[in-house]
């Protein structure tokens, strides 16, 4: 069985006093790599220097990785930029810290596990709840961890899906007009078409849809409650 790939995002270069070019290519080789790949089927991965479009590639692993592993560790700018993108592609990332990090309000809502930067390895909690979050993102791919992707997928369903519930609830309707018990579900349908219509952003309906639309309008107006039709029409300045 072919291992699941598990990209870390991570400073290359010197941060800070400390934290050398060394420091970081030992903090992979002989930290996370080591932890990550006691789990079965996973095999640590970082970025490399190659010729051609560095980011191209990166951007290419953080799209195609099962799984990634973000350090933000000293606020290194590539490495929130990498984060954002991969939180836009997918779920299946781990955001990790040395003790003391202070995370921006934006990434401080995401749970992020901290380590001991003295001596990570023999840092049993860290070591146990991160080797949890990675056997997790195996046994549960879909578990939403990204905002980003949560909003997205409201906007989806704000442009494509309430447009085609939109649809067949009309197509449903006009139907009903022409049946003899027209009375029996109208009315309902129309409270559920409301319901659709306070939601829907009308630029992105598609003009034979409005058309029909506007026919069951004027059938409800004609046929039952002026009034309340006027106040659900009003309300989406449909007037």
């Amino acid at each position: 069985m072919e291992a699941f790939k598990c990209f870390v995002i991570m400073p290359f270069s010197k941060t800070n006093p400390v934290h050398s070019e060394s420091y970081w290519t030992n903090h992979f080789e002989n930290f996370l790599k080591v932890e990550i790949e006691k789990i079965p089927n996973l095999k640590a991965h970082r970025s490399k220097a190659l010729r051609g479009d560095i980011l191209k590639n990166i951007i290419r692993d953080l799209y195609d990785s099962f799984i990634v592993v973000a350090d933000l560790t000293d606020y290194n700018s590539n490495v929130f930029y990498e984060l954002g993108i991969r939180q836009s592609f997918r779920y299946r990332t781990i955001t990790i810290a040395q003790n003391g990090t202070e995370l921006p309000f934006d990434i401080g809502r995401k749970g992020t596990l901290f380590y001991d930067p003295e001596d990570p390895l023999n840092d049993l909690d860290f070591c146990r709840n991160f080797n949890l979050a990675l056997v997790d993102c195996l046994q549960n791919p879909d578990k939403p961890d990204s905002e980003v992707l949560l909003v997205i997928k409201e906007i989806k369903n704000y442009i494509y899906d309430i447009p085609q519930d939109l649809n067949l609830l009309i197509k449903k309707m006009i139907m009903d007009i022409d049946d003899d018990n027209v009375d029996k579900f109208f009315p309902e349908n129309y409270k559920k078409l409301e319901e659709l219509a306070t939601n829907i952003n009308w630029d992105l309906v598609e003009e034979e849809i409005f058309i029909k639309y506007k026919k069951i309008r004027k059938y409800y107006k004609d046929n039952y409650s002026v009034g309340a039709v006027l106040d659900a029409f009003r309300r989406i300045n449909l007037e």
